[in-house]
């Protein structure tokens, strides 16, 4: 009786080990193995036979982990360089082959440990480094000459690209404390002074009134008064930056003859909009006023010019709406987004309705003050067309032995390119078409809203947030666009993906609480460079890059801009 008890007790443990290996066999059969094919073809090699019950689990549960950290230190690597742990994950692999599970487990964690371990330390580093870099960043905003400053910062960095992560923190640091300290002693100092020193009473003259800021720190909406003198056309400055001397063109009349020590009061802030108020004395010489002649103006007779048969039409484009202000112009769109749809353009279709074709003309144009044509296309013409540039007029010359004709009853179109340093501003911008042909044909005025494009400067951007956020909100967000501007240029270069990840990672951190779509934006741009890429970009990807880059231009004017 105990020997039929005892068979069949083995039979009992034989049946409950084969039920085992089917479940273990689903398991493996449920592993995703790529990249383990062999190690899992000899665990399955062993599931016909139930003494190796406590094996198989054993080695399933050995692949399983080498499975899993393998993705972890495979998900890291993208960020930081992991050579041990990756060296770890092979000799666990290899130890899984030979049977030694306990051995291949044990490999596997320690590959997954040093690999978590080296993420934390290189996170705290660049989350140090980024603090500096904004610490930097605020103090040259502020006007600071921070040059030591980068030094230990571009230490650090050279320090985290080779590992040395404390070496990094401790550089990092120091570099941001530096930045802090100078930028909490520097302070504007302005200095002002006229262009002349004699005067007569009760005459107005024009002079020139020079503002100088003497100090190791920006100043901001300078506001200068006279004592003792009238003064015409003296606004406010808005911006004066360490060293930068400005000559404002005033309209000057004394109010007391004699040597009069004329008062002048200045009142100005701070980057960070704390308030100085300095009082100066100038010394003038101020004479009787002598009796005036008046002679009588010539007067000039206009001269009326005959008509010419030729239509120039304008149109604008904007990058901030993708498209022309006009409406719908589709050619002349394609045209645009191959060359740079990120940049304003005006564009002039000049139509010949002469009886001759125009084998020899140029195009002079006249701008607002601060709108610049930076280059000049010629629609279909690939090769560069002369021109000259000057403050405020921009030229263009298409000799005769270029062979770029407006035939008879034809078209040609030119595509000038825009920028201006100061956003959301109503700009102008006319010329004339010369030709033997036609004669001189003027070009309308043509006026339109500049908003804001990849090149406009961050202190012109930061003027502008000023209007509608806080002072500190205003530098924040004025920083952003900076890097904004870096993330653009990186994507003309061959940037690391690590390189896009740290500024987007800085990116967030200034815009963060400002804007949900934005933040949305950089977010998926992080996203696609961490799920897609490795270390650089190849040309598959470059293209959705650019996408990414112009997008993130796109969506912060239109969040913190417009409006």
């Amino acid at each position: 009786m105990k020997d039929l008890d005892l068979i069949k007790r083995k039979l009992e443990e034989y049946e409950r080990r084969i039920q085992r290996l089917k479940e273990l066999e689903g398991e493996l059969n449920s592993l995703n193995t790529e990249g383990l094919e062999s190690e899992a073809n000899a665990i399955s090699s062993k599931l016909k036979d139930p003494r190796k019950v406590e094996e198989v689990e054993k080695a399933i549960l050995a692949l399983k982990k080498i499975k899993e950290s393998r993705y972890i230190v495979e998900k890291i690597k993208r960020i930081v360089s992991i050579p041990k742990s990756e060296d770890l994950i092979e000799k666990a692999e290899s130890t899984l082959k030979i049977g030694n599970y306990d051995g291949a487990v044990r490999l596997a964690k320690e590959a997954e440990k040093i690999a978590k371990e080296t993420d934390t330390k290189y996170r705290k580093a660049r989350d140090r480094l980024n603090s500096a870099e904004s610490a930097i960043e605020e103090a040259k905003e502020f006007g600071c000459d921070v040059s030591e400053a980068e030094k230990l910062l571009n230490n650090a960095r050279l320090s985290l690209d080779r590992g040395n992560y404390e070496e990094a923190i401790s550089d990092a640091s120091r570099s941001e404390k530096m930045a802090k300290e100078i930028k909490g002693e520097a302070k504007p100092e302005i200095e002002v002074n006229l262009s002349k020193k004699e005067f007569r009473v009760g005459v107005w003259e024009r002079v020139l009134l020079k503002v100088l800021n003497r100090g190791n720190a920006n100043a901001k909406d300078i506001k200068i008064e006279f004592k003792r003198a009238e003064v015409e056309g003296l606004g406010i400055i808005k911006s004066l930056a360490v060293g930068e001397e400005r000559d404002l063109e005033l309209d000057f009349m004394p109010k007391d003859a004699g040597s009069v020590p004329l008062k002048i009061d200045i009142r100005f802030n701070d980057v960070d909009g704390k308030r100085y108020e300095e009082q100066k004395t100038v010394r003038i010489n101020v004479g009787e006023k002598k009796k005036e002649v008046v002679k009588e103006k010539e007067v000039g007779i206009p001269i009326e010019k005959k008509g010419i048969a030729l239509t120039i039409e304008r149109a604008i484009y904007d990058p901030c709406k993708r498209d022309f202000i006009e409406g719908a112009l589709p050619r002349m769109k394609e045209w645009v987004n191959r060359y740079d749809p990120g940049a304003y353009w005006f564009v002039i279709s000049i139509q010949n309705n002469t009886d001759r074709a125009i084998e020899e003309w140029g195009v002079e144009l006249e701008t607002s003050a601060a709108l610049k044509i930076k280059e000049a296309k010629i629609e279909g013409i690939e090769i560069e067309i002369p021109y000259e540039a000057h403050l405020n007029s921009f030229k263009i010359s298409v000799p005769k032995e270029y062979g770029i004709v407006i035939p008879k009853g034809g078209a040609q179109r030119v595509y000038f390119k825009l920028r201006a340093d100061k956003p959301k501003t109503m700009y102008e911008i006319s010329g004339v078409f010369k030709s033997e042909v036609s004669g001189d044909v003027p070009i309308r005025a043509k006026e339109f809203k500049y908003l804001c494009d990849a090149g406009v400067s961050p202190e012109a951007v930061k003027t502008e947030l000023e209007k509608t956020f806080s002072e500190k909100d205003a530098a924040r967000l004025a920083l952003s666009f900076k890097i904004v501007q870096e993330i653009d240029r990186m994507c003309n270069t061959g940037a690391k993906t690590e390189e896009y990840l740290d500024r987007l990672s800085v990116l967030r951190n200034y815009t963060k609480g400002f804007s949900d779509k934005f933040t949305t934006q950089v977010d998926e741009f992080a996203r696609f460079m961490k799920e897609e890429q490795l270390e650089y970009l190849d040309e598959e990807y470059k293209v959705r890059v650019r996408r990414f880059c112009t997008n993130l231009v796109d969506v912060w004017i239109s969040e913190f801009l417009k409006g």
